[in-house]
């Protein structure tokens, strides 16, 4: 069986590529032989001929194909090689290759923003998104690394845009995965480029406390391993250093007193089985004190990233704290590994078996897959559904953008509006005034603020429009009827009468009518039934002129009838407000349309009546 715990140190030794490439050859070698074929020894040098040697070894374990395994040594290969595109696609032996390697290629060569923890997890997301399946984020992790160890070899205006990718983004990426291993030399290597003075310092100084605690640990780990061996388990002890970065963070927790700092050095204890772990733990606590807030058991309740063991700090004798992780190999290897332990820990399984698995775990660690993430000229990364257009795009940066997009260009080719977005796509949007949403959007957009600002803007164009069709049908009616709109509206008589009569403002009804749910003629009824006449312009005619009343009967009444005074012939009717009846001293006014309204002289509404729009009237009883 393997032993877990000697990957960490020996990853090119543990699982040779010969266990898996009978079930999967690499056909005809590809490696060294042709792909170093591309560079001369002077070019690389032997140093990094051996290092792509071992780069080779490293992604040997966990490409699925040969074709992300060529992919992955071509992405290495590439800032070394002149006329590499030439070249490598002439040379290639598998056609896909090229391809995933412009995959690589592209998020390796990602520019974007790091200023802000959002715009960090952004990054990762991105990144996490477009590798899509374990092996080739495996892939582009230890081609991180293998840069990074080697940053000496970076340009140095690059190294520290390559450490500061590496340590914010490429290690929690790692962390994601539970790959602790390749996280800790990620983060090592770029506080070594980024901090020197402080890397160097650390270094000295955890040296010298290694040197103090050597004997403490040996002292523990041989009383732990009797006490084990005495209790009939099968384990394995050793030591564990905390890395210089980790120290770095909790020092800034502690004040920068490394004196406070006790876990620099701690035990761990590999077992076969849980139910051996937690026995473990009991034979631990039994020998010796320890501190109940420090103790962790992450075998019940797993980290996310699937991290499980039991966490206790006890006191020597002596009065030293020391800090004891228990596990089993396999969860020794989770810990290491992550879910690429699912690939390296059953050495027993063919990887045609295990590659479904490890894809779907891969792809529950979280949401983005869901997601798409495009990018701004600027290099801020946003965050949309699947699918997303460049129009959800200029809706997430602005409204106004998104209101008045014209056109697109999607890594700077013009493209269409409704063209699918996918990750790492550069976008820019093209605006102008004269451009505005239409219904049609709403066929292909998927974010809900862009579905809800396209309605809005729509259904506003239609109020627009009905306002503009009621409002024409009105002022007709009106018109017709001897009253004027504008003059109405800017004495806010129709705004009372709407709001009295309706409830509603008149825009709302103005916007009813547009739509064919309330006719003008209701409105109109309002104030031809009504005393509110007072708001029309017309004048009557001077009493010395003929007036062309066209309906020649009276209002009548029982035995009696209205009789206007200077007209032979009028066409009259009683006021709905005051309701007047023979015997009621009444006045007259007539309107435009020619109609004769009668009230009561002393009725409130008749008060407001200019003067010279009123007529003498009387009740003349029949003979």
């Amino acid at each position: 069986m393997i032993e877990p715990y000697l990957i960490q140190t020996k990853y090119s030794e543990v699982i040779s590529p010969s266990n898996f490439l009978e079930t999967r050859p690499f056909a005809e070698p590809v490696a060294l032989s042709e792909l170093g074929s591309l560079l001369t020894s002077e070019q690389l040098g032997s140093d990094r001929l051996n290092h792509l040697n071992n780069l080779l070894n490293s992604l040997s374990q966990v490409c699925q194909t040969s074709d992300e395994l060529q992919a992955g040594l071509l992405l290495y290969l590439y800032p070394s090689c002149k006329d590499f595109r030439d070249r490598v696609t002439q040379q290639l032996c598998h056609p896909n290759a090229y391809e995933i390697f412009l995959r690589l290629r592209q998020i390796d060569g990602l520019s974007f923003k790091m200023e802000t923890e959002k715009q960090l997890t952004r990054a990762r997301d991105l990144i996490y998104a477009m590798c899509g399946n374990f092996s080739l984020m495996m892939a582009l992790l230890l081609i991180r690394l293998h840069r990074i160890q080697q940053f000496e070899d970076l340009p140095e205006s690059h190294r520290d845009l390559v450490a500061k990718q590496s340590l914010h983004v490429y290690a929690p990426l790692a962390n994601r995965l539970g790959i602790f291993w390749i996280k800790a030399e990620l983060e090592d290597h770029a506080f070594q480029i980024l901090e020197p003075d402080q890397y160097y310092q650390l270094k000295k100084l955890v040296a010298k406390k290694r040197n103090e605690r050597s004997a403490l640990v040996e002292s523990m780990s041989r009383q732990i391993r009797q006490t084990l061996r005495k209790a009939g388990l099968n384990h394995q002890v050793y030591g564990r250093y905390k890395r210089f970065y980790s120290i770095h963070e909790k020092l800034q927790k502690v004040d920068h007193q490394f004196e406070r700092i006790q876990d620099l050095i701690a035990l761990r204890i590999l077992l076969d089985d849980v139910a051996d772990c937690y026995a473990a733990l009991s034979y631990i606590h039994e020998r010796w004190s320890h501190s109940e807030d420090r103790f962790k058991d992450y075998i019940t309740q797993p980290k996310p990233n699937g991290y499980q063991s039991l966490h206790t700090t006890v006191t020597t004798s002596e009065g030293d704290d020391v800090e004891i992780q228990i596990r089993t190999h396999e969860m020794h290897a989770v810990a290491e590994f992550g879910i690429a332990a699912h690939w390296l820990y059953k050495e027993t399984h063919r990887r045609s078996a295990v590659k479904a698995d490890l894809n779907k775990s891969f792809k529950k660690l979280d949401q983005t897959l869901q997601c798409v993430y495009p990018m701004t000229p600027q290099g801020d990364i946003l965050e949309l559904p699947k699918g997303a257009s460049p129009v959800d795009f200029a809706y997430h940066i602005h409204t106004d953008i998104g209101n008045q997009i014209a056109g697109v260009k999607i890594n700077n080719t013009i493209s269409k509006i409704d063209t699918q977005l996918e990750n790492g796509d550069f976008v820019e949007i093209l605006t102008s005034p004269r451009q505005h949403p239409t219904k049609e959007w709403l066929n292909f957009v998927k974010t809900h603020k862009a579905r809800s600002k396209i309605r809005q803007f729509v259904n506003l164009q239609k109020r627009e429009e009905f306002r503009r069709d009621a409002w024409s049908i009105l002022e007709k009616d009106f018109r017709h009827a001897g009253l004027n709109l504008n003059r109405m509206v800017r004495e806010n008589r129709l705004e009372n009468e709407c709001q009295l009569r309706k409830s509603q403002s008149f825009e709302h009804v103005l916007n009813c009518i547009g739509q064919g749910s309330l006719r003008s003629q209701e409105i109109l009824q309002w104030f031809v039934d009504a005393p509110n006449e007072h708001a029309a312009t017309s004048r009557i005619q001077p009493k010395n002129k003929k007036t062309p009343l066209s309906i020649k009967t009276h209002f009548i009444t029982g035995k009696f009838h209205v009789c206007v005074e200077g007209l032979e012939e009028a066409v009259t009717s009683l006021a709905g407000c005051c309701k007047p009846v023979p015997g009621d001293d009444i006045i007259g006014y007539i309107s435009k349309n020619r109609m004769i309204k009668i009230h009561k002289r002393n009725c409130e509404s008749a008060s407001h009546l200019e003067n010279d729009q009123l007529l003498a009237v009387n009740w003349i009883e029949f003979a």
